[in-house]
């Protein structure tokens, strides 16, 4: 699994390489659309903390909201870990979806979905497979 991912990367690579003329000229359009912010290092650097200390906080509300959740209905916690957290740990990708979609950037909102999977199944379960043998039936 995970040489295919590599060979996907590579293969997204040159292909990205082979239309990098016609590419410019959309990013040259996409860069006009967004005004870049002047801000100070301290303030970025506080900000990036701050996110980091909140994406921690709300992982840890939702594990322990997941345990919660699993004790209170009798469900066990692998069909809550299979539900809960997985729609928890999507969450980041489908707002970048509809971010860009609210933006008229369509293209990089369905290469957002797709590359999140391509990534999930190759590169997660690969990584997985090599640590832990995985059987298949």
């Amino acid at each position: 699994l995970l040489a295919v991912l590599f060979a996907y990367v590579a293969w997204a690579y040159r292909s990205e390489r082979k239309l990098l003329g016609e590419r410019a000229t959309v990013h040259e359009q996409v860069a006009g659309d967004a005004a870049p912010r002047s801000r100070s290092l301290g303030i970025s650097l506080l900000m990036c903390a701050g996110g980091v200390a909140l994406t921690v906080l709300g992982a840890h509300w939702l594990v322990e909201s997941a345990i919660e959740l699993s004790r209170r209905f009798g469900i066990s916690e692998t069909v809550i870990g299979l539900s809960v957290v997985a729609l928890g740990t999507s969450l980041p990708e489908l707002v970048a979806s509809l971010v860009a979609a609210a933006r008229g950037h369509a293209e990089v909102a369905l290469g957002n979905i797709i590359g999140s999977n391509v990534y999930n199944v190759l590169g997660i379960l690969g990584a997985t497979a090599v640590i832990h043998p995985i059987r298949v039936p």
